[in-house]
């Protein structure tokens, strides 16, 4: 059900094929909730570099406030948010007025903590 992906390299620079992905005057956007912002500001540049319109939120009260005035067509959730509601909290919250929604989780845990 899960999987794990150690690195990701070769995302390729502004100009790549990802950008065909996006309709005529329209980009995708990806919703990214992540408590670090170190973290969050990486990946935020990964999804901007890709051609996607970054919507970044540091918890998920922040994120759920977010979505009210747009409708992201994927979210990328730190399973651990700190204080609060967890990122798989917040998927089954996004996902009840969003069941369209792509979700990718992210974790600093070890596979092996992580699901064992």
């Amino acid at each position: 059900m899960f999987g794990y992906l150690s690195c990701v390299t070769g995302l390729g620079d502004r100009g790549s094929s990802v950008r065909r992905m996006t309709a005529e005057g329209w980009t995708r956007q990806v919703l990214v909730v992540e408590d670090e912002p170190f973290i969050r500001g990486l990946v935020v540049r990964m999804i901007e570099g890709a051609g996607f319109e970054a919507l970044p939120a540091g918890s998920a009260a922040e994120a759920l406030h977010l979505v009210d005035d747009t409708d992201p067509d994927a979210a990328i959730l730190d399973i651990e948010l700190g204080p609060g509601p967890s990122g798989i909290d917040l998927a089954a919250a996004l996902t009840e007025t969003m069941p369209h929604l792509a979700l990718v989780f992210l974790t600093q845990a070890s596979p092996r903590a992580t699901y064992s």
